[in-house]
């Protein structure tokens, strides 16, 4: 089951019942194509009548916004680059001086977003075969200011493993958690947090944090894998490639036994 539902988290809209998977914004980050689950613009427009579904017929059961955003981050900043319609007779970008000031380079400080956005690479990229929960991450945003986002090389560095393998080291290492830790959506009534850890014997300090969705879970990840690396010497030994992997903290479908 976990193998079919990897990069349909990209496409799916939970705020809506619709039956048919929505096209998903974009957005480009150090030289990646990600597709964006959530779409920051709805907020932006909400009940506005010039908003873009009421200057376009490109309405469609696979894209009831109508348009397609581009977005970006660079120096810790997310921009809206592009508004698109999404039918192809309509295809070309509506002006953002529309609705905004873009700056000398066209771009839109995104100062209206705040909170989780949920970030997933194309099926092209990684394949329907991985987990999803290694094939989405999140990036935290604060009125534009990106506070936490795991950068593209070392969020892929559990790429050369093989699929079991990896699989096997993350219900390993969730084995440890504590169950209050593996059940903490339920418990504390809040979305599963994803902390990324990367593992490299070769460094002075073996375990890096590379992202934390809520910083209080660092500890709990950091503990949780040295006592993984203590339990299996190899996954630490001077042989091991560097890798990375996240754990994530609450429910979430992944063919565990002791969830």
């Amino acid at each position: 089951m976990v193998l079919v539902v990897v990069m349909i988290v990209g496409w799916w809209w939970p705020q809506v019942a619709w039956a048919t998977a929505q096209i998903p914004d974009i957005l480009l980050y150090h030289g990646d194509t990600l597709y964006l689950s959530e779409s920051p613009l709805e907020i932006y427009f909400e009940g506005r009548k010039d908003a873009p579904c009421h200057r376009t017929v490109c309405g469609s059961s696979s894209n009831w916004r109508c348009f397609r955003a581009t977005w970006g981050i660079e120096n810790q900043q997310l921009y809206l680059l592009a508004i698109t319609p999404t039918c192809a007779e309509s295809a070309k970008q509506i002006h953002l001086r529309r609705w905004f000031r873009p700056d000398a380079a066209g771009r839109v400080k995104a100062s209206w977003v705040s909170g989780q956005l949920t970030l997933a690479e194309p099926a092209s990229e990684v394949g329907m075969m991985y987990p999803a929960y290694l094939c989405q991450w999140h990036v935290w945003v604060q009125e534009g200011s990106v506070q936490s986002a795991p950068l593209p090389a070392e969020r892929k560095l559990w790429q050369h493993l093989p699929l079991k393998e990896v699989t096997r080291r993350y219900c390993e290492a969730r084995s440890l958690m504590t169950p209050e830790e593996r059940h903490y959506t339920g418990i504390h009534n809040m979305p599963p947090a994803q902390v990324w850890v990367k593992i490299d014997a070769a460094a002075s300090e073996p375990l890096t944090i590379l992202a934390a969705d809520r910083p209080e879970l660092v500890p709990a990840a950091l503990r949780v894998m040295r006592q993984y690396l203590q339990a299996d010497p190899l996954l630490g030994s001077a042989q091991e490639q560097p890798w990375a992997m996240p754990l994530v903290f609450g429910n979430v479908d992944v063919p565990c036994n002791d969830d």
